[in-house]
């Protein structure tokens, strides 16, 4: 889809189970109070991967969240250890899956992640090729297929999720205005965000997140991981600080500024297994924004600026915030 022209009271983009897509020269201009963000997500199950969304200019989000794009999901497929795994490494079992009656099941995965979310071998990624169907359920015999044996073995401390994946894309040279955040939420994994330019907005940020069950199927959490994502080259010129919320940042509403405390570069704090290998180079924060780092593991922030921005306006903080939760946070040649 290319040189449109689009007034929208909606979304200019949603992408469910978009794949091979090219989105490019499209312009979005939000026309009344209630116009939405944009989204690539995986509400039908399976994947959303090899997207392009290059040089388009979108402006006047301002309704629901706010979100200029966001990733967002259908549900998982199973939380937990790996009882055995086939001599090639691709065949797995699991002693216990998922009741499918819980809540966010989806047996919809084929094309979807296998992530290694702790325990040896943290931080692999495997699509899924095959998923049992949900009659193997209780039978300790459920085996599903990645697409290639893992660098590194599975052993006993390993814990992994299976769920639809939304990966493999890269957004370039976009323009946004007056918008709210840029948000990989929930699963996103090997994604380039590069040459963005964003003014009058919430920000770029990673968010992995952890899902507790609901009753009566608590035990039945999962995890939502950021794994693997660029942040090359991005320009915000003026974030959303506290002026535009009339509160001091953290006390305001869910939206702008309060919800990433006024930075426009963020990994939203989660355990630190879930935001891991996120990359902020040569990025830039010209005015009313600076970089959050919250609970991830392995995060690199090379030659980055941040400027214009009082410090007492962000967060109470200096402009680079890292959280006790962040391990391994690495900032070189930052200004």
């Amino acid at each position: 889809m290319t040189r449109n022209t689009i007034y929208n009271g909606g979304s200019c983009h949603w992408f469910d189970n978009g794949r091979e897509l090219i989105f490019e020269r499209n312009t979005c201009i939000g026309n009344d109070a209630m116009a939405m963000g944009n989204n690539v997500d995986s509400y039908g199950g399976g994947y959303a991967h090899h997207i392009y969304i290059g040089s388009n200019d979108i402006s006047q989000v301002w309704g629901n969240d706010r979100e200029v794009m966001t990733y967002d999901n259908a549900g998982n497929a199973y939380y937990g250890p790996i009882a055995s795994t086939s001599p090639d490494g691709t065949k797995l079992t699991i002693a216990q899956g998922f009741d499918p009656k819980s809540q966010s099941y989806t047996d919809r995965v084929e094309g979807g992640a296998l992530v290694v979310i702790s325990g040896t071998g943290a931080g692999q990624y495997r699509r899924i090729t095959s998923w049992p169907l949900p009659s193997c359920h209780g039978t300790g015999q459920c085996v599903f297929d990645i697409d290639s044996k893992l660098t590194v073995a599975l052993d006993a401390t390993s814990t992994v999720e299976v769920m639809p994946f939304r990966g493999k894309n890269i957004f370039h040279k976009t323009h946004y205005a007056d918008v709210g955040a840029f948000q990989f939420y929930g699963l996103g994994v090997d994604n380039m965000v590069v040459s963005m330019t964003m003014e009058r907005g919430g920000g770029f940020a990673a968010w992995g997140q952890w899902r507790p069950g609901r009753a009566p199927y608590t035990n039945y959490s999962f995890a939502n991981p950021n794994l693997m994502n660029q942040f090359i080259g991005n320009d915000v010129t003026e974030g959303l600080r506290a002026e535009h919320q009339g509160t001091p940042l953290g006390l305001g509403g869910w939206g702008d500024g309060a919800q990433f405390n006024g930075h426009v570069f963020a990994v939203v704090s989660a355990p630190a297994d879930l935001n891991r290998y996120i990359v902020f180079r040569a990025n830039q924060a010209r005015s009313n924004g600076g970089f959050l780092i919250g609970g991830s593991s392995d995060v690199l922030l090379d030659g980055n600026t941040v400027s214009n921005t009082p410090r007492a306006s962000v967060s109470g903080q200096k402009s680079y915030h890292v959280e006790k939760s962040a391990v391994a946070t690495f900032l070189v040649g930052n200004k």
